[in-house]
């Protein structure tokens, strides 16, 4: 029986008239915490939200208090509310000092950094990730060092500091595949970025090709294909780059993946212009502002 059914089975009669605030603070407690994860498993993060407040309202148990407030921070980001995650954030790193919980302190800073990065706060994202990086590598925190130099290549890529970045990927890289090997296309797809931004094609192409066999989806293939798209542009490979990028524009249009539709219509205007294809530029840079007018 999966947990589904025990949900609706067995959880919700028992608590069915049952008065959940007159319950011991430790049973509430627990309760509200299953909903809150139950709702975040089906993305229902306003529901999610509203019972991890609940938790966090009257636990007294500051390693619990913690790991809420940072699980709500977690929820505000994905959410877009990038305020209120700063604020959470910030609120669980003070507990976590307190109890000195040095691996969810690490996380929250990578957290908080990240958070920065997003608002192009980028001197008091690298204040936080230097922070997150100094504390994980004195505990040897390994796992989070994947994600602190991840960001960290981010901010350099952000500032075109292309080779800091690849130097930070590189690190990245390293230690995801050391330890868990989660997320490691994501960072494979932006140093391929950071490679062509340096016209380094070789080391591009050798990055592609081993990214390529760690690809278990269209989804994943087509992602890295778009990420080593200018590769042909640079190696003159003209045809190739017009081909593909057609087809990929044509496969996130039937995905409704509109962020890299978007940059898949900017590469073509920009493409068509530059080859004196004056209408179907035009066709382009259209289509480009209708997405950026709609409204996802």
């Amino acid at each position: 029986m999966d947990y589904e059914q025990n949900h609706d089975h067995y959880l919700i009669p028992y608590l069915e008239g049952e008065n959940i605030e007159s319950l011991n603070s430790e049973l509430r407690c627990a309760i509200y915490y299953y909903f809150g994860y139950y709702y975040y498993d089906k993305s229902q993060f306003d529901q999610c939200l509203e019972h991890f407040y609940k938790v966090k309202s009257f636990v007294n148990n500051l390693e619990i208090k913690a790991s809420v407030i940072y699980n709500i921070s977690i929820i505000h980001k994905r959410m877009g509310h990038y305020q209120d995650a700063i604020l959470t954030t910030k609120e669980a790193i003070e507990y976590l000092k307190k109890i000195d919980n040095t691996y969810l302190l690490t996380l929250s800073l990578n957290s908080l950094g990240d958070l920065y990065r997003e608002k192009k706060l980028n001197k008091e994202a690298t204040v936080a990730l230097e922070s997150a990086k100094q504390i994980a590598e004195q505990y040897s925190h390994v796992a989070p060092l994947g994600y602190i130099f991840h960001n960290l290549g981010l901010i350099s890529m952000e500032k075109s500091n292309f080779e800091d970045a690849s130097s930070y990927f590189y690190k990245a890289l390293h230690i995801k595949q050391k330890n868990t090997n989660s997320d490691v296309l994501i960072t494979y797809r932006l140093l391929i970025d950071c490679k062509l931004k340096e016209e380094d094609i070789e080391e591009a192409a050798k990055l592609y090709k081993i990214a390529s066999e760690l690809t278990d989806t269209k989804d994943d293939q087509n992602v890295l294909l778009f990420h080593f798209i200018d590769y042909f542009y640079i190696n003159n490979e003209l045809v190739l780059f017009e081909k593909n990028l057609n087809q990929l524009a044509l496969f996130f249009e039937g995905k409704k993946s509109y962020d890299y539709l978007t940059r898949c219509y900017k590469k073509l205007a920009k493409y068509y212009y530059n080859t004196r294809k004056y209408k179907r530029s035009s066709y382009f840079y259209n289509k480009t502002l209708e997405l950026l007018e709609r409204s996802f």
